[in-house]
């Protein structure tokens, strides 16, 4: 591990105009009728910037430029056009495109980009909003892609009524949601099929679940194999997702980094054995070279069966930049790949930042990259010597050392997270700091037969079998033992929101000192 100072942030090109774009986007809400201003001025001051070439201060205003181009785009994606009609909410006519679709309970979520609106009786007028709808939904066959026309009661979004309720509001305006409410089922009507891509892939995802819940050895095991092969989350009970935040083991619940990151070493190592074994004129080639780029489509795909979650797109776009690394010959940086990732994800999706699991993925990472060197340089404890003479004392400080690594890491991780954990849930997790220790090596195992055995069944569900069966096992044993540490005492400890002003000072102390 390199530790990184001040200096080495401003080598990074990409670094600095992520942190612009992605504070831009922050911007607070209620600027919507302010984007076209915003984007013209991000123009103007971008125009301004090159012009200035190599002059001093030409690169605050590119910064500048990219601040302002985040809050348009945030701005864009906040927009709502309501029919007059329907600004107090009421029992209305919808008709749009299905964004989002979860079942659960016998009941259906919805997440509709209205298109036509209208209450009732009127006729439906041009809208554009999002909302999102719920209900009973046994028999209704619904996908993702489709465009529907819906009657439903349509409530203007507002905070939560009920102290200590997370408020989710914020988060919905950005995305440019205007009311929730409740459909009627029997008043659902399809316009149009799902693309057949949908239809396919929710195919092997049924076929997936059946064949894992035929080989676990508990439903709760089956859910959480699929949580993690498939995206399924909302098959996991509540009291797990409760205990396992408790273990300080939350984030094994997201396809996030590793899992993306698991199937991409996996795709390219088997497509660089095959050319290998094509033999003729791949033999004087580096198969690597090659084979990088290939595996590229495969993440994607994966990305793509699971869900397309925010966690794993980032992954996804780091993974994209390092076998493309590989093939150019370039060696990847962990900070330039992670601000590639962040001026991705922003620029399609500005509401991003404030999910809550992109942001702790995001700030993990972070804190892997600059917190956890120095808090490796900050433990008493000498680095193994490759130059050992004496085998079982290499190994053991060899073992030593990846047990070191590993605390700072999940220390880097609580450390870097704590206000945005402490907002969210009110609590942070200490047991953490040992469950991840312990865990890890039944994690990895885990995330590999996840991700391999995914994709695998896509390909063969025959051969995928044993597979399943063993990540299957490998997940019961994963909630034994999040169990016994989610039992600990003080195994979490309630802690109060920071506050923005106090979260920022904290932020700043702890990079102060990360950086040196």
């Amino acid at each position: 591990m390199v530790r990184y100072s001040w200096r080495d942030l401003g080598t990074r090109p990409l670094f600095f105009p992520a942190l612009s774009l992605l504070l831009g986007a922050l911007w607070a809400t209620g600027t919507e009728s302010f984007a076209g201003v915003f984007l013209l001025c991000a123009l103007c001051l971008g125009g301004l910037g090159v012009a200035l070439g190599p002059l001093p201060g030409a690169h605050l205003a590119v910064l500048s430029a990219l601040a302002l181009t985040g809050a348009g785009l945030s701005a864009l994606e906040a927009r709502v056009d309501l029919p007059p009609s329907l600004k107090e909410g009421g029992s209305a006519v919808l008709e749009g495109e299905l964004e989002r679709v979860e079942r659960f309970d016998g009941a259906v979520r919805l997440r509709l980009a209205v298109a036509r609106a209208g209450l009732i009786p009127e006729p439906p007028a041009a809208a554009r909003f999002r909302v999102s709808l719920s209900g009973r939904g046994e028999g209704l066959e619904l996908h993702p892609g489709q465009r529907v026309r819906v009657e439903a009661r349509l409530v203007p979004d507002a905070p939560p009524s009920n102290p200590g309720e997370r408020d989710f509001s914020s988060a919905r305006r950005r995305q440019g949601v205007a009311f929730t409410g409740g459909f009627v089922p029997g008043r659902v009507l399809a316009l149009s099929p799902a693309p057949s891509w949908r239809l396919a892939l929710e195919d092997v995802r049924g076929r997936l679940t059946t064949v894992v819940h035929g080989v676990a050895p508990s439903a709760d095991a089956a859910a959480l194999f699929l949580t993690l092969a498939a995206g399924q989350r909302a098959d996991l009970d509540a009291s797990w997702e409760d205990a396992f935040s408790r273990a300080g083991l939350a984030h094994v619940l997201s396809v996030s980094g590793l899992h993306v990151a698991a199937l991409a070493l996996m795709t390219l190592a088997l497509l660089r054995r095959g050319m290998v074994r094509l033999g003729g004129r791949w033999r004087t080639l580096e198969a690597r070279r090659w084979a990088a780029p290939a595996a590229v489509p495969f993440v994607w795909a994966y990305v793509l069966f699971t869900g397309n979650q925010a966690p794993a797109v980032r992954s996804a776009v780091m993974a994209t930049a390092v076998l493309l690394g590989l093939s150019l010959w370039r060696r990847a940086d962990g900070l330039n790949g992670l601000s590639l990732a962040a001026l991705v994800l922003v620029a399609w999706t500005p509401s991003s930042v404030v999910d809550l699991s992109l942001r702790l993925s995001f700030l993990a990472v972070l804190g892997l990259v600059l917190l956890s060197p120095a808090l490796r340089e900050a433990l008493p404890l000498d680095r193994p010597s490759p130059s050992e003479p004496r085998r079982m004392k290499r190994w053991a400080a060899q073992a030593r050392e990846t047990v070191a690594q590993t605390l700072c890491a999940s220390g880097a991780a609580t450390l870097v997270g704590l206000p945005v954990v402490a907002a969210a849930f009110g609590r942070v997790s200490l047991a953490g700091l040992v469950s991840n220790i312990v865990a890890l090596p039944l994690c990895g195992v885990l995330t590999g037969l996840a991700a391999g055995g995914a994709a695998l069944f896509v390909v063969a569900p025959v051969v995928a079998t044993p597979v399943l069966w063993a990540g299957a096992w490998a997940s019961e044993l994963l909630l034994v033992l999040t169990r016994v540490f989610a039992a600990v005492p003080f195994a979490a400890v309630e802690v109060p929101g920071l506050g923005p002003w106090l979260g920022g000072a904290y932020a700043v102390g702890l990079g102060a000192w990360a950086l040196g």
